[in-house]
């Protein structure tokens, strides 16, 4: 399996939170439009993760929305959405942050990433970090495709790992969260507890959606394309950025 489940850390920190500007959430003007955006359900949510430093466009105005998204490339959208979340709580002075991410590393983090292949310091992070892990070769497949399924174990192993990480501060335990979702195509699958779980976690918005946002089917199979990839990616870091109100 190639991302982390369950406890990360035996000591906890304890924290207080801070919030995002409220600015990187709302479309932004000054971001050029892409012209291959125009009309896309995600659109929104795209220019909201290009506001956030998530993810970029392309030299020809492009933001290639249906591209299918590599291992290599989600982990490096992960890492920089990390970096968004705040850590802190209000009740405490500490000011935690995360690891730095290294700029470049001096072992191979698999047997088929090379220590100089661009992704490799990143990848290498999410590794010490417990959140990816390779397959039991000793390899992880960076330029192989994400499936929808593996997006979203992804972003639970994130989201577990953040929420630990400031000390099981969790924002969202005030508010009634939405009902999950009965996805028509998942009974069976190896993630469908966790999908199932992502798409009620957050009162902000569900992080698990129906493919193209239509219907009852997940799609768990599917390749993960540019804009969803995007859009739940913003969307569990809005959720993960509701203030923790108490412990």
């Amino acid at each position: 399996m190639l991302y982390r489940f369950g406890s990360i850390f035996s000591s906890i920190l304890l924290m207080s939170v801070v919030s995002i500007q409220p600015s990187a959430f709302t479309q932004s003007a000054s971001i050029a439009q892409f012209r291959d955006i125009t009309g896309d359900i995600y659109a929104n949510e795209i220019e909201q993760a290009i506001t956030l430093g998530i993810v970029a466009g392309f030299e020809d105005q492009t933001f290639r929305p249906q591209t299918p998204v590599t291992r290599e490339q989600l982990v490096s959208m992960v890492v920089r959405a990390m970096e968004q979340v705040p850590l802190a709580n209000r009740f405490q002075t500490i000011n935690p942050t995360l690891p730095p991410v290294p700029t470049q590393i001096t072992t191979n983090p698999f047997s088929d990433v090379d220590k100089t292949r661009w992704s490799a310091p990143q990848i290498q992070y999410l590794k010490d970090l417990g959140i990816v892990r390779g397959y039991p070769d000793g390899t992880f497949h960076p330029t192989q495709t994400v499936t929808r399924a593996e997006l979203i174990v992804m972003l639970q192993a994130v989201d577990r790992y953040l929420v630990e990480f400031r000390g099981n501060w969790d924002g969202r335990r005030p508010y009634t969260q939405p009902i999950p979702l009965n996805f028509s195509d998942i009974q069976n699958h190896w993630a469908r507890d966790t999908i199932t779980e992502m798409s009620g976690n957050c009162h902000t918005g569900q992080v698990a959606t129906p493919l193209n946002e239509t219907g009852t089917q997940f799609a768990p199979n599917t390749a993960a394309q540019r804009n969803y990839a995007a859009a739940a990616i913003v969307r569990e870091v809005r959720c993960l950025s509701v203030p923790a109100i108490s412990p």
